[in-house]
Order: C-alpha cells, then sequence, then structure tokens
C-alpha cells in the first residue's frame, strides 16, 4: 500500500470518527419510527429494483456533447459544462435541482504527467460527501 492510499485511509477513518463523536445524523431519518423506516426502504427497493435500470439509458440517459471550459491547474486540468442531468427518480429530482445551483454545472479533473498512467474515473454521487474535502483526499 503506497503512502497515499495508507493517508487517504486514516482521513477516511478520523472524518468518521468525528462524525461519530459529534453524533452527526440525519434528523429526518432519526425521527422516523422503526416502521417508516422499512415503510421507505421497501419504496426505495421496488423502484430501484427493477433490473431493466442495468441495461443502457434505462437509469442514466445518454449525455449530449460538451463544451467544456478548461482552466489549467498545477498537474493537469479541470474541466466544467453545463449539466442537462435531471435525477431519474422524480421524488428526488425538483429538490436536487433547487438545492444549490452548482448541480447545474458538471465537473472533471483531469491528471496528466510524463508518463502514462491507468485512467481512474471517479463518480461522485449525490450527497456522497463534501467536495471540497474529496478534492484534498
Amino acid at each position: 500500500m503506497r503512502w497515499f492510499d495508507r493517508t487517504a485511509s486514516l482521513l477516511d477513518r478520523a472524518v468518521l470518527a468525528s462524525r461519530a463523536l459529534r453524533g452527526a445524523t440525519d434528523d429526518r431519518i432519526e425521527a422516523m419510527q422503526a416502521e417508516e423506516r422499512l415503510a421507505r426502504l421497501e419504496v426505495l427497493r421496488e423502484r430501484y429494483g427493477d433490473p431493466e435500470l442495468l441495461l443502457p439509458g434505462r437509469f442514466f440517459a445518454h449525455g449530449g456533447p460538451i463544451d467544456p471550459v478548461v482552466r489549467p491547474f498545477s498537474r493537469g486540468v479541470d474541466l466544467a459544462w453545463p449539466s442537462a442531468y435531471v435525477p431519474w427518480n422524480p421524488d428526488v429530482g425538483p429538490a436536487y435541482l433547487a438545492k444549490d445551483p452548482a448541480n447545474a454545472t458538471a465537473h472533471a479533473r483531469v491528471y496528466t504527467g510524463e508518463r502514462p498512467g491507468p485512467v481512474i474515473v471517479a463518480i461522485h454521487g449525490y450527497s456522497a460527501g463534501r467536495a471540497g474535502l474529496e478534492g484534498l483526499v
């Protein structure tokens, strides 16, 4: 394991421990009784459990061409372009799109170097963390 893998792992554990110590929870979920939680999970299972969603173009619509704004940084380039993404789930879509105008912009970071290397595509999912912290990691 490389030093940065160990460092990232330690940072992940530290952030999770910090959240646990602060009692960071989702108040909406904490307020639910067990029966309500199970009922909501059942709705999600029914909605997302359809094997048809695994077929190309079913869950994620095919994107069109992009014309990104390119900004160099010390180890590569950052790309940004208007996103036409609309969440598949109509119960989530309007809130997601209204929550933060930044959700209407897609971003990619391309690291470049003198030698070719492996390609990694990392997709930061909805509500999956803090973008600023993820960039540091």
